[in-house]
């Protein structure tokens, strides 16, 4: 497992640095197929709750990607509070690769959206808004139910994957609703 810890506005000290990956290496124990981890450390200052450190874990499970950030006060308890969020979606994660195995899916089908349209409406601006973000990242054949897996996973509203059968470029979504969506993009 390679352990990768980077710091954004903030001071990586020794012995925060050895404490993460204390914490981290318990995880190789649980999945041994993890490629990489990879933390973020950064420091917020917000008026109404001061300074919080925020802490941002990536595992890399091969075409799975588990996902945890959250903010606390203290660098350590940050760190504390990410490795208990990696842990329930390690043992969600794995709960779910055991039901699979079995024969009992533990996610609802995915209802189709047959002659549903999406309208799409772009506004004119004389603006141009400049990126803010660029993420880039893999992208994998997968079924439905694998994608929405994965979506629930990193706790996402939607995820993009490629279908195996057709081998387009497909995107399911949480409704609103209830229920999760399809969109299969036609080249017009």
């Amino acid at each position: 497992m390679e352990l990768r810890i980077t710091n954004r506005h903030a001071e990586l000290s020794p012995a925060l640095k050895q404490y993460i990956e204390k914490k981290m290496h318990k995880f190789e124990r649980y999945l041994p197929n993890v490629q990489d981890v990879t933390i973020e450390l950064s420091t917020q200052v917000l008026r109404s709750k001061g300074e919080l450190h925020v802490a941002q874990a990536t595992l890399h499970l091969g075409r799975e990607v588990l996902r945890a950030e959250v903010q606390a006060p203290d660098p350590f308890e940050a760190v504390d509070l990410m490795v208990a969020k990696l842990q329930r979606q390690v043992e969600r994660y794995k709960g779910k690769r055991h039901d699979r195995r079995v024969g009992r899916g533990t996610l609802p089908a995915p209802s189709p959206v047959t002659g549903e349209t999406l309208d799409l409406a772009v506004e004119a601006d004389d603006e141009t808004t400049p990126m803010v973000r660029r993420k880039r990242f893999a992208i994998y054949p997968m079924d439905e139910d694998e994608a929405i897996e994965q979506m629930e996973l990193l706790e996402h509203d939607f995820y993009l994957y490629q279908n195996p059968t057709s081998g387009q470029i497909n995107l399911v979504y949480r409704r609103k609703e209830g229920g999760y969506g399809l969109l299969e993009p036609e080249i017009a």
